[in-house]
């Protein structure tokens, strides 16, 4: 679903959407009309799909909803309403998927169901639960004295009174077990204080925790008791006494079952412990502590320090686990017990207590306080032996102050001076994974949590759920996860972790318990308000696909705060797409390029968790159908293979010959393979793997034969079909001429066969003859494969040097690479290199080999290609440091030697076209999935024109090009159109700095407008800030500097709106950027220009330019609107000499298109070779994440075009065309004159003489007038209609005899309607349709101020106003296409709909009519 969020522009705008340095934020203010349904934030959107589908209001607020429990058979829903002491009983029945519904209750109170249980007896219901296997459900309910015995109350699953039984002291939680044979209660026997009213005497009552079983047939209850021999040394508890005896400070919380209802868990959370229940003979096994979680230890770290910042730092804080909601579930035969790190104090009140505050006065009792108490009394002594991670040194320095506020407890970490050796606080803001068995932790999120939450929702991070307060909870548990329930989805264990505070719930995938995987964080809450939408979960209930009413897995969410409930679905979905972020900060979805200037290595602990790194660095989840497995103990069956991946487009996971690894199943799981190919016999891979492999589900086959060579041969079967006219010949013993073939044997879907060195291999001779083969490749000098046997293959070609790193490189220039990119393998072991080489051919890349050193025919081949990427395959054990230390030297001298091959995205005159912006985002991030060093930039004009601009002013198309990452932008004269406003040139300003981009602009000075100070610096800057406007600017790319400067048409101080902005000669000042360019050592330079392609030369263009600047490389240019479908190039300046290349590109208009041009330069700096083309946009998907962002912008754009513009027509103003049904006399728009085209130019007109008073006539083509208006008021959106192309009027100067020639081509077509009919104002055609074509204009004239008519004359000059793509010649008028060519036609810039909408709403009430200015005299 996407995010509804608070749309906002100018000043407010800029200073909220664009701030921060936090990546991602997906959790924004909300804004929005009050509506039934809940925003809903997804962060992710990656492996699971969520919509909301339902939302209770139990109408009642904080308390109207806690626990909920489910009902499979029913499809209801029973959820505790503490507000009323009650439950109410909800319907999923009738939920649909994907339709979002508010859904009814019945209510139940506790008193009306058994009289007994009235509000006199009873405080409040706690948990509710439903049996699997009877009608019955159970609530547990508390006595008035909470102190006293609780209640357990059984109905009917129709709300009917059953019986009601009592049990502990606080019955915190029940639930059944999976049998449905028994109910199990946690009595929490938490300590309460009663006042004698009389007396006013205060009485503390501490019962001890129990846990009560009830039969859940005879409703008979046994009590379990706890004793002190139950409890290991980590059981926490106070020694102080004052708390109570150690039973009595037992506090069970909450109950979760095993699969097989013999053993239950129970969570005691205050005492940091959870116990065992043996259900088969009731009673208590043990209980165990958590533990602590060190906050010194990296990966734990936390924000401690309510200070309204984000700090997640390491901190001298040990935290409890203290888990409330726990689950367990079971993987295999093991179960686990996943743990919400909640946290809580002991603390009682005695009616003078507050709670939060340390009771020094013996009323009452917490034993929670803040550090600055304790630093103000000189009592923090922190001691290092009590932390993993800190030096005796670093505590003695460390600054106390930081955590004043922080709240710890007092009852752990002192020493006998009471002074405090070791922070200990309550919850580990996180979640844990425990072995039920052995409670020993097998995992935790550590600081995963306020990771996330900093990423995705910076605005709220620890904020809490009763006041939006940021940073609020820093000292206090922070985001405070809750409750944890998990669930299967497909063949995925998932957990749900849900964040009381913060209002989210965490989604992990616990496949594997040892390593979760973060899926996504999801949230219903309306952050615009302390309460609103969906606040503070408390309650989670997973429902999976088989019980669920929509037939997919859905979560059910109590919302204690806000009293509601929250119904999501769950989809898993097969693609996987970017994070979903916030107004506040967008990701960089297409990163600005980095050189790369430092080599990475893909490795694993072992051959096999490298093959699977390069696997998930290769293919993403869910992108194959069948993975290939090999052994990783010899390398000849996958070498074989590595061309098979190749046409399979899968990666070679490799496995030990007796077992399958748990690791290479989840990986397997993860690319979505259903089908696993094994290569080699059983002794190379044995049965057991394959049934392995069967038991997780997945097919398997097998290729191989009797030996290492009937295997190759068999491979080479399956890859060719039986035929291949070339092979490739390797020595069967040696892997290294192999492998350093594989991956160009792969691209070239080559089959690899095998040979013994002396003796050619009789299966490798048959498979010769029956494959075809007229052309062999024999690898490696006459050691490894004789020339006796070179001599038996067909059309033999050896391909060797002295050794097998001379012969990687004749390999690697006999293929050709056509990468700059290679990969880095260890020569002497294949292992990490046979899987990579697969991904290097899917790359389109090479493997070269490496020993202790870098050989030296290897550093002469990379210094010699010029490789500007290296990668290497495994650890420093199989490529050591000190080789990547020289292949670090040779890189670092390749980036500096001068050579660069640049690619460069562009775009121009956008016009707040946005809405296929979500396509642009896909084409610029497959474009920098294959260039990641391309630049983007923009050439101007990217505001005005749709109401997109009308209603965001640019902050809207700011925000795409923020998320994609344009590297510069220039201006356009439409981007000083804001000047006209009351604010002026502000809203620019807030576009400047609102960019995550720096603007070049060489020849605009903006120091006179107060508005861009601070903003314009009229430098070259090497260091180019964001937000700011620079002479120009230097990039380094791939090592090398490119300068990068800006140009603007100096029309635009007529065109539209600069104020005291002034523009300079544009020559001039490039030549000036040039010389500065150069003077820094500069020779790479890309002019941004909005002056047009081939414009007025009297004025500006880029053909000038061009030819009168020298050392300008690239033009990347706007403003004409030129489609140019590839670079043009000019060798020739304006005096006809040779000059070194420009290249110009221009991408037309409107989003259209994403320009791309790779230019390649010399050492010199001088362009060698350019290419490029116009990506269209419309041919790509849309980016999932940048669609949802739309929505957000075209809900109120769509809202907007419903908008009235303040005129009204008395009828319908006709759009008519002859095939309409009913037209019987076929007036047509394209062949008559219409009220409707009448308007549009009178319009026109008007526009054009504001710009010159000269023009004299206003043409509008019948073609571009699409769609009628209705009678009534008139909307923008019909306006828009009418006139959707977005064109912009210009003033041409026309002879007489042109203008004639014009309406020849205008009438010449009838009867037969004309896309290029000529509508009129300011004048009048004659015309005569009996006449020829070419001969039927008879008169015209244009209108003069007093009303009459002069008559046009051939050889006079004039001025007329018609739309852009008119002027340009369109609809086959090469006379205005003429004029345009010779510099007679200016573009006014401003939009045809708005001026049209304008013109109408002076008018106001609109008389549709026709005014005889094109005239028939025929008819």
């Amino acid at each position: 679903m996407g995010f509804k969020k608070k749309l906002i522009t100018g000043a407010a705008a800029a200073s909220l959407l664009f701030t921060g340095v936090v990546p991602y934020n997906v959790f924004a203010d909300e804004a929005k009309e009050p509506t039934a349904q809940p925003p809903l934030h997804q962060y992710l959107q990656d492996q699971l799909k969520v919509s909301q589908i339902a939302q209770y209001d139990s109408g009642e607020g904080e308390t109207g909803t806690e626990i909920l429990a489910y009902d499979a058979a029913s499809k209801t829903a029973y959820v505790t309403n503490g507000a009323v002491t009650g439950f109410d009983i909800i319907s999923f029945a009738d939920l649909k998927s994907g339709e979002f519904q508010q859904i009814g209750s019945k209510r139940f109170l506790l008193k009306d169901l058994d009289s007994n249980l009235n509000p006199e007896n009873v405080a409040s219901i706690t948990s509710i639960a439903v049996s699997p296997a009877a009608d019955l459900i159970a609530i547990s309910a508390t006595s008035k004295v909470e102190s006293d015995p609780g209640h357990i109350v059984f109905a009917k699953k129709d709300g009917t009174f059953v019986k009601s039984v009592e049990v502990g002291s606080l019955p915190d939680m029940v639930t059944f077990t999976p049998d449905g044979k028994k109910a199990i209660v946690a009595n929490e026997g938490e300590p309460r204080a009663t006042v004698n009213e009389d007396t006013k005497e205060v009485t503390t009552h501490d019962p001890e925790g129990s846990i009560s079983i009830i039969d859940a047939k005879d409703f008979k209850v046994e009590s379990l008791k706890f004793t002190e021999d139950m409890l290991d040394d980590k059981v926490r508890y106070s020694k102080t006494g004052e708390t109570g005896t150690v039973l009595q400070q037992l506090e069970p919380e909450y109950v979760t079952v095993s699969e097989d209802s013999k053993t239950a868990y129970v969570s005691l959370q205050e005492n940091n412990a959870i116990a065992t229940i043996d259900l088969t003979a009731n009673k208590i096994v043990d209980v165990k502590g958590l533990g602590v979680i060190d906050h010194s230890v990296a990966g734990n770290e936390m924000d401690a320090n309510p200070n309204g910042k984000i700090e997640i730092e390491k901190q001298p804080i040990l935290t409890f686990h203290m888990p409330d909601a726990i689950d367990t579930f079971t993987l295999g035969d093991k179960t686990y017990i996943i743990t919400p790190n909640e946290g809580d104090a002991r603390a009682y009140e005695d009616g003078n207590f507050s709670y939060g505050e340390y009771n020094e006065d013996g009323e009452g009792y917490t034993e929670e306080k803040k550090l600055k108490k304790l630093i103000e009394k000189n009592k923090v002594n922190l001691k290092a032996s009590k932390y993993a991670n800190y030096t005796q040194a670093e505590l003695d320095k460390f600054d106390l102050d930081s955590l004043a506020e922080y709240k710890l407890t007092i009852e752990n970490g002192l020493n006998e001076k009471g002074e405090v050796e070791a922070i200990y606080g309550y919850g580990g803001r996180s979640f844990s994974i425990f072995d039920a068995e052995t409670m020993e932790q097998v995992y935790d999120s550590g600081s995963e949590f306020e990771e996330i939450i900093a990423e995705a929702a910076p605005k709220h991070f620890n904020t809490n759920n009763d006041e939006l307060e940021f940073d609020g909870r820093s000292n206090a548990k922070g985001a405070e996860p809750e409750t944890a329930v998990t669930g299967v989805i497909g063949e995925t264990t998932y957990a749900f972790i849900a964040l009381e505070r913060f209002s989210g719930i965490m989604i992990y995938d616990v496949s594997n318990p040892e390593e979760p995987q973060f899926v996504d964080l999801i949230s219903s809450r309306d952050f615009s308000e302390d309460v609103k939408g969906d606040v503070s979960p408390e309650g989670l209930q997973f429902i999976p696909a088989g019980d669920s009413p929509t037939g997919k897995a859905l979560l059910a969410a109590t919302h204690e705060v806000s009293g509601t409930v929250a119904v999501y679905e769950l989809e898993q979905q097969p693609e996987v797409y970017e994070p979903a972020p916030t107004p506040e900060q967008d990701p960089v979805e297409s990163p600005k390029p980095e050189v790369a200037d430092e080599i990475e290595r893909i490795q694993g602990y072992s051959r096999y968790d490298t093959a699977i790194e390069v696997s998930k660095q290769g293919w993403e989840k869910g992108s194959v159908e069948k993975v290939i497995l090999a052994s990783g103990q010899d390398f000849a069956d996958a070498l074989a293979g590595v061309p098979l991946a190749a046409a399979w487009d899968t990666p070679i996971l490799l496995t030990p010959s007796n077992r399958v690894l748990d690791q290479t199943i989840a990986e397997i799981n993860r690319l979505g393979a259903k089908e696993v190919t094994i290569l080699g016999g059983e002794v190379a891979v044995s049965k057991n793997v394959t049934e392995t492999l069967e038991k997780a589900g997945l097919k398997v086959d097998r290729i191989n034969g009797h030996s290492r060579y009937d295997t190759a041969v068999a491979i080479a079967n399956e890859l060719t079909e039986g035929k291949a006219e070339k092979v490739v010949v390797a020595n069967g013993k040696n892997f290294a001429d192999a492998l350093s073939v594989a991956s160009f044997a792969a691209r070239d879907g080559l089959p690899i066969l095998l040979t013994q060195d002396s003796v050619l291999t009789k299966a490798t001779e048959d498979a010769l003859n029956s494959l075809g083969a007229k052309e062999s490749l024999v690898l490696g000098g006459d050691l490894a494969i004789s020339e006796d046997v070179a001599k038996e293959l067909p059309g033999a070609k050896r391909i060797s040097g002295q050794n097998r790193y001379a012969t990687n490189i004749a390999i690697m220039e006999e293929f050709g690479v056509n990468s700059d990119a290679v990969y880095v393998a260890n020569g002497k072991d294949y292992a990490d290199a046979l899987s990579g080489a697969v991904l290097a051919a899917k790359e389109d890349s090479a493997v070269v080999l490496v020993h202790g050193i870098v050989p030296e025919e290897v550093s002469n081949y990379l210094v010699k290609e010029d490789v500007d990427t290296m990668t290497i395959f495994g650890g420093p054990v199989a490529v050591g440091d000190k080789v990547k230390e020289a292949l670090d030297a040779i890189l670092e001298k390749n980036l500096d030697n001068g050579y660069l091959d640049l690619t460069i995205m562009h775009t121009n005159d956008t016009h707040a076209n946005l809405d296929d912006v979500a396509k642009r985002v896909t084409a610029v991030k497959e474009v920098r999935a294959e260039e990641p060093n391309a630049l983007l930039v923009d050439a101007g004009d990217v505001m005005s024109g749709t109401l997109y601009y009308n209603e965001f002013q640019g902050m809207a198309d700011l925000r795409f090009m923020n998320l994609m990452g344009y590297d510069a932008m220039t201006f356009g004269n439409h981007e000083f159109d804001l000047g006209s406003t009351e604010e002026g040139l502000q809203g620019l300003a807030d576009f400047v700095e609102g960019a995550k981009f720096p603007f070049v602009s060489s020849n605009v000075d903006f120091t006179k407008d107060d508005k861009f100070k601070g903003l314009f610096s009229d430098i070259i800057s090497s260091k180019p800030a964001d937000g700011h406007i620079y002479n120009g600017m230097i990039r380094e790319v791939e090592g090398e500097k490119v300068g990068i400067f800006g140009l603007t048409t100096s029309e635009t101080a007529d065109l539209s709106s600069p104020g005291s902005i002034e523009f300079e000669n544009y020559i001039e000042e490039a030549e000036k950027a040039v010389k500065a360019f150069q003077g820094q050592d500069v020779d790479k330079i890309v002019a941004l220009t909005h002056i047009g392609y081939d414009d007025n030369p009297n004025v500006d263009n880029d053909l000038t330019l061009a030819a009168e600047v020298d050392g300008i490389d690239v033009i990347v240019g706007g403003h004409s609107h030129t489609q140019l479908n590839e670079p043009v190039v000019i060798t020739k300046d304006d005096a006809g000499k040779e000059k070194d290349p420009t290249v110009i590109v221009q991408a037309y208009q409107y989003n259209d298109f994403l320009g791309k041009v790779d230019v390649e330069f010399n050492d010199e700096g001088q362009v060698v070779a350019a290419a490029g083309k116009l990506i269209d946009v419309a041919e790509k998907a849309d980016d999932p994440y940048a669609l949802g962002l739309l929505e957000q912008y075209s809900s109120q754009v769509e809202k907007t075009s419903q908008t009235e513009i303040g005129a009204t027509a008395e009828s319908a103003l006709l759009n008519p065309r002859t095939s309409d049904e009913g037209n019987d006399e076929q007036v047509s728009v394209r062949k008559n004159e219409t009220p409707l085209g009448n308007l549009i130019t009178d319009g026109m007109l008007a526009e054009g003489k504001k710009f010159d008073p000269e023009v004299v006539m206003a043409l509008q083509n019948g073609g571009g007038i699409r769609a009628a208006i209705n009678e009534g008021p008139i909307t923008v959106g019909e306006v828009i209609t009418v006139l959707p192309f977005g064109n912009t009027p210009a003033v041409m100067e026309l002879s007489g005899t042109e203008l004639k020639e014009a309406f020849e081509i205008s009438v010449g077509e009838l009867p037969y309607e004309n896309g290029g009919f000529l509508h009129v104002a300011g004048g009048k055609v004659e015309f005569d349709s009996s006449k020829p074509a070419q001969s039927r204009v008879i008169s015209v004239s244009y209108q003069n101020a007093d009303g009459s008519y002069t008559e046009i004359q051939d050889k006079e000059m004039y001025k007329i106003v018609t739309n852009a793509f008119t002027a340009k010649g369109g609809d086959g008028y090469t006379g205005f296409g003429k004029a345009y060519e010779e510099g007679r036609v200016t573009d006014l810039g401003s939009s045809d709909w708005e001026n049209f909408a304008n013109h109408l709403a002076g008018i106001g009430n609109i008389v549709p009519k026709v005014e005889g200015r094109i005239v028939d005299v025929a008819k």
